[in-house]
Parts: C-alpha cells; structure tokens; sequence
C-alpha cells in the first residue's frame, strides 16, 4: 500500500509544533519553588530536543533543502536530538524523586549523546557520515529500547515507594508515567521489526509516521493532563517517622484483610456520595456513628492503611476535593476564601497550609498554573 509521503510530513508538522509550543510552556510557566522549577526545565529542554529532532526530519526528507550536494545529513544530526530525549525524561524523573542531580551520573547518562554529537561536528564534511549514520541509528535505537526498561524498572520503584508510605503521588503525574511508559516503545518497535522484515524506503515512512504520532501524543499530554507537573512529593523525615512510629493499637480492633477490604469500600463510598468531610467540624464519631463501627477501628484503618491519623486523612480528601474545581476551571468563579470553606476548611491559612502539606506546592501557584489551561470537558 503506497502512503502519500504528505501525510508523514503533515503528521510531523504537528508533533514539530506541539513539541515546541510544550518546550515553551515549561520554559515560561512561573514558578517559585525550586524543585519543581528545575524539574520543569528539564521537561522543557526534553521537548526542545523532540522538536529539532522532528525538525531535522522534515528538512532532510524535503529534496530541495537536503543539501544533496553537500555530504553534510541532516537526519544524522537529527539522531543527536533523539539520543538526548529519553536520558533527560528519565533524569527528570531521578531528580523528583531524590530532589537532587550527581555529576557523574549526568555524565554517563549523556555521554553516548555527546559522543554522537561529537562525531558529527568531527565528520561534518566527511562524505563517510552517511555510512556513519546506520551504525549511529541503531545505537540510538538500542537506546530508546535500554531506557524504556530503565523507566519501567522506576515506575515499579515509585510504586513499591508509595506502597511504603515513602512517597506522596499525584494520581495524574502517575497516570502520566503510565502513558509515557506504555507508548515510549512505539518509538523503537517499528523499527526494530522493519529492520527484521527488510528495511525499505516504504518502512521509512511508515517509522516516521509512527515517532511523530508518538511525539504528538507525549506533547498533548502536558495539555490533556497538565497536573502531571505537580507530580512526586518525597515525605520529609518528620512526616515518615510519624508513619512508621505509630501509636499502640488495641489488637482486638484490628481487622483482616477482607475487613480492611469492606471498610474501604464503606469509606469510599460514604465520602463520595455524602461529602459530609465538605463539613467543617466532621468527626471521626460521626463517621464511626454513620458507618456503624468503633472509632479505634477507624483510626487503626487510617494508620495502617493510610499511613495518616484521620484528621490527616480527612485534609487529605478535602486537598483532592479542592484540586478537582481548581482543575475543572470553576475557580475563575471563587475566591480563596470560599474555595477554602467550600472544600471543609476553616478559613483560608488553614487551606493554604494544609495545600502546601499534602502537595508541596503553593495553592495560589497551582491555581494560576490552571487558570492558563483550558480545562477539559
């Protein structure tokens, strides 16, 4: 079946744009705290590299610009881009989580990009780049592929962390991690099986239609799910102590594992279709009265299940309440103040501290973040 090479290039004229207007939100989006601040920019210089790698693509495969008179290739340069990429979304996402960045690491992380990169400049009028840029190729592949498992093996980390009460995440930034780990490899597969079957000029277009849908996808994402920016909260030292340093529990109100099952399904369902936490003055005794059990087995599910006393708990939905009509666009409708009583919360200071506590971000710095995303319906 013959593919009209306008669609390849139509397909890579969306990703290129998508990529760069991502790059560009990140790069200007205001933030006063530190880490997220980095962590953003570090997504903005990974979408800065899908972009040219893209780029690169669509002026090499456009005759009149291909410089056939010249040795120089530009795909070959576009292959430093793509060998850029997933090193920096997985150093992102090593900096989340140990809110730091190591030399030596950083080195290893981007020396086979450099050393592309470097062959290339070295090689530049050399007509022997082009035999250059098959072997060059199926590095970068190879690459994609290493990284992929890479991602996969700290996905499965982060969970095992947040199963341990050693980490706070975002439901949306997981969910990103999900998407971006399930559909990295449609990066390096069409590939991989064209090369088996017989690489042909057809395949070509076939593989670039494939990466740029991909890239399309991934660009998309930071507006179909912007709060995936507001993503891994470590738990500080005082917050993990008071995790595992539990109180004495009675043993006699502890409940087994199909117990715990039914009263998270009672809780669930009690604050999802009451919303009696929405109340300022909730109590663990009305919940206990209404779900008709003790209050010490109340608060043993929250230690033990949730890590939190139920107070914590209870902030915790109301922050998730919150961050719901903050997301959805009605807070262009309110104030702080009536956002603050409107989610349970005594007066604003309450809710902004409280805000800060279970996301570690500022709420005024995550509204305004939204207030410049159109929301989704």
């Amino acid at each position: 079946m013959q593919i009209n090479i306008s669609l390849s290039t139509l397909v890579q004229l969306m990703a290129a744009t998508a990529s760069l207007i991502a790059a560009l939100v990140l790069t200007s989006y205001p933030s006063n705290i530190k880490d997220q601040k980095y962590a953003m920019r570090l997504l903005s210089l990974m979408f800065i590299c899908l972009f040219c790698w893209i780029a690169l693509d669509i002026l090499s495969s456009i005759e009149k610009l291909n410089f056939s008179s010249s040795p120089i290739k530009l795909s070959f340069f576009s292959l430093v881009f793509m060998s850029f990429f997933v090193p920096l979304h997985y150093i992102h996402i090593i900096f989340l989580i140990n809110k730091r960045l190591e030399l030596l690491p950083i080195l290893i992380h981007f020396a086979m990009p450099i050393s592309i990169f470097t062959i290339g400049m070295i090689n530049f009028n050399d007509p022997k780049i082009a035999t250059l840029e098959a072997t060059v190729m199926w590095l970068v592949y190879i690459q994609l592929l290493l990284y992929w498992f890479f991602e996969l093996r700290t996905g499965l980390k982060i969970l095992c962390l947040k199963k341990q009460k050693r980490l706070r995440i975002h439901k949306g930034w997981l969910k990103w991690v999900k998407f971006y780990i399930i559909i990295l490899p449609f990066l390096f597969i069409p590939f991989f099986l064209f090369k088996v079957a017989g690489y042909s000029t057809q395949d070509a277009i076939l593989i670039d239609i494939a990466e740029s849908i991909v890239i399309l996808s991934i660009s998309l994402a930071l507006f179909l799910r912007p709060d995936f920016l507001f993503g891994l909260i470590p738990l500080s030292f005082e917050q993990r102590k008071k995790t595992y340093l539990n109180p004495v529990i009675n043993t006699n109100s502890r409940l087994n594992a199909d117990q715990y099952k039914r009263l998270l399904e009672q809780i669930t369902l009690y604050l999802d279709e009451l919303k009696p936490h929405l109340e300022e003055h909730f109590s663990i005794e009305q919940m206990a009265k209404e779900l008709k059990v003790s209050t010490k087995e109340l608060e043993n599910y929250f230690w033990e299940q949730e890590g939190l006393s139920f107070e914590e708990y209870i902030n915790q939905q109301r922050i998730i309440y919150s961050q719901a009509i903050i997301q959805k666009g009605a807070i262009s409708k309110l104030t702080l103040d009536i956002l603050a009583k409107k989610s349970g919360f005594k007066n604003r200071i309450v809710f902004i501290n409280c805000f800060k506590e279970f996301t570690g971000y500022n709420a005024l710095d995550y509204i305004s973040h939204f207030l410049k995303i159109p929301s989704n319906k």
